[in-house]
């Protein structure tokens, strides 16, 4: 038996499945999961119905759970999958994750990553620069021009540090405005 999935053209959505579906088929040998992937923005503008008919497997954003739930595009995976498994998930996955892709009261799909915003810091250099932690974002914009010639926060050398990966989304709005406030409030040249 041939499964069919698709995903989405990036490390996050296409790398971890192929490696999961080359473990799943030496456990279940006479099964074969073929991965096909497409843009990411193809992956945001795709008819979910359209895949739901090519695809046995579909790889999607949380914001078309409730259109695959209520136009019966996928089955509930509570028919499928048992419920301390669904628990499971539930407790150990990041913040919001697994609920994001639940409606009407079932799990339609599974949370196989997160958009999550993280902070960290270099104790060593917090010390070193007899630092604070910053507590809010504002203590961050103001901790910014004590180190002159980081571009960002994303520099190994900086005591703090920010990521945020974000697609198309409300998130993702949040995220780029958060970046141009604190890049307006940086001083010139950066």
């Amino acid at each position: 038996m041939t499964l069919r999935g698709i995903t989405w053209n990036h490390t996050r959505g296409f790398t971890s499945i192929v490696a999961t579906a080359q473990r799943y088929e030496e456990l279940h040998p006479g099964t074969s999961l073929v991965w096909e992937k497409r843009s990411l923005q193809a992956f945001a503008d795709a008819a979910l119905a359209k895949l739901a008919a090519e695809f046995d497997l579909i790889i999607m954003d949380h914001p078309h759970t409730a259109f695959a739930a209520t136009g019966r595009l996928l089955l509930p995976f509570e028919d499928w999958l048992p419920a301390d498994f669904l628990a499971d998930q539930a407790a150990n996955s990041v913040g919001g994750s697994h609920n994001s892709y639940r409606d009407n009261g079932r799990q339609w799909t599974l949370a196989t990553d997160a958009a999550t915003p993280i902070a960290t810091w270099r104790p060593d250099l917090i010390a070193r620069h007899q630092l604070t932690l910053p507590q809010t974002w504002e203590d961050v914009i103001v901790l910014r021009p004590q180190f002159p010639g980081y571009l960002d926060f994303q520099d190994a050398g900086a005591p703090v540090a920010h990521d945020c990966i974000a697609g198309k989304t409300k998130s993702a709005d949040a995220a780029r405005e958060i970046n141009r406030l604190y890049r307006a409030a940086l001083p010139k040249p950066y």
